[in-house]
């Protein structure tokens, strides 16, 4: 469902305006960035919307009702909330922290469970092991999708997220974004997300609301943003480079090749029978699948035939990067440069190989972008 925002206001004390009458409109299962310096307004916008924070004027329609016409506790039920500090009960296990919000609305325990169970898969987190975890048993990002889960639980139209993934470091964060966009795609909610991260609002969102000094200075859909800024303080946040940006927002799983060759890795597979399977496709490598058909590492040909026919395949296995699908292929070519690698597997969050993404192809398509951002 829709929110909008009319001539929103927030003021402290006599003369401190933090918000400066904000219109806008976040758009129904779209993800709404908010961005901008710090003390500009953006998480004091994102707060009023569930009333942690109460608006001095102006108004917030969700749905066609004001606020003002919801019960504050209704109003807080309804709207998912998840954090940077994510907040998860020390004392509670994961599927009681995912609960909390489902057993405040006294939902039967066997819909609470099957709902946790579905948050958990959703995450891709075992329901057969995480459920009974502890929050210190968990590693940072494990933590993170708890939190977005308990945010979900029950099933709200719309989801606030104040910097959900600024404490996470950067490898992580990432995996965490690109397992994001593939969550949106299932659950096709109203997201309103605040990050100080301009590579993290460009890759995640649909629309970018920029605020500075609590008024807002643009907001348009991502590539308008990029491609039209509305002014200097704009082209300074996007930087010097922001032509380049346009590729954060083309993802890996449009452009990956599914013309790649793997091989099953079993205790009893040599490297006489890998060399067998290789040259019947004339390939240079192959990826190796471990026995849960996830990707294990690759093997290359010219380096296993210099090896012993009979030895194990898997003492020559090497370990490989690899590409989320939900990736950009600006972070696919920068993982290539920095690795020497002239293709990355294409890796979903169950870890198994989708296809490839090749040098050559990026080149091609970098080739064609203007890198100095001017019309």
């Amino acid at each position: 469902m829709a929110i909008e925002l009319k001539k929103l206001r927030k003021v402290y004390g006599e003369s401190t305006v933090a918000v400066d009458d904000v219109d806008l409109t976040f758009e129904d299962k779209k993800i709404s960035i908010l961005i901008g310096p710090s003390g500009c307004g953006k998480t004091t916008t994102l707060k009023m919307i569930n009333r942690l924070i109460e608006r001095t004027s102006g108004d917030i329609i969700i749905d066609g009702r004001s606020i003002d016409e919801i019960g504050v506790i209704e109003l807080r039920r309804s709207i998912g909330y998840v954090i940077q500090e994510i907040g998860l009960f020390p004392h509670m296990t994961v599927f009681d922290n995912i609960a909390v919000v489902p057993r405040l609305l006294k939902w039967p325990e066997d819909k609470i469970k099957k709902r946790v169970m579905e948050l958990l898969d959703l995450m891709n987190l075992d329901p057969d092991e995480h459920p009974y975890k502890y929050p210190v048993q968990l590693s940072g990002g494990q933590k993170q999708r708890v939190g977005v889960a308990r945010g979900l639980a029950a099933d709200p139209e719309i989801l606030l997220m104040d910097e959900p993934f600024g404490a996470i470091d950067p490898i992580n964060r990432e995996k965490l974004q690109d397992a994001f966009i593939e969550i949106q795609e299932q659950i096709n909610k109203t997201i309103v997300f605040v990050t100080h991260d301009i590579r993290e609002a460009i890759k995640l969102g649909d629309n970018i609301a920029i605020f500075n000094e609590g008024k807002l200075v643009q907001y348009d859909e991502t590539m308008t943003v990029i491609n039209e800024p509305a002014d200097d303080f704009v082209e300074n946040l996007l930087g010097s480079d922001r032509g380049l940006r346009s590729m954060e927002l083309v993802r890996v799983h449009d452009h990956y090749d599914t013309d790649f060759f793997a091989l099953e890795l079993t205790e009893k597979l040599t490297v006489g029978d890998a060399l067998k399977e290789i040259e019947k496709t004339d390939r240079r490598y192959a990826y190796v699948l471990n026995e849960k058909k996830r990707l294990a590492g690759y093997v290359v040909r010219k380096k296993i035939e210099k090896a012993n026919k009979s030895d194990p395949l898997k003492k020559h296995v090497k370990e490989t990067e690899s590409i989320h699908p939900s990736s950009s292929l600006l972070e696919a070519m920068s993982l290539m440069m920095t690795s020497g690698l002239s293709a990355v597997p294409v890796v979903d969050d169950r870890g198994r190989v989708r296809g490839v993404v090749r040098f050559s192809a990026l080149m091609e398509m970098f080739g064609s972008v203007d890198l100095t951002g001017s019309d």
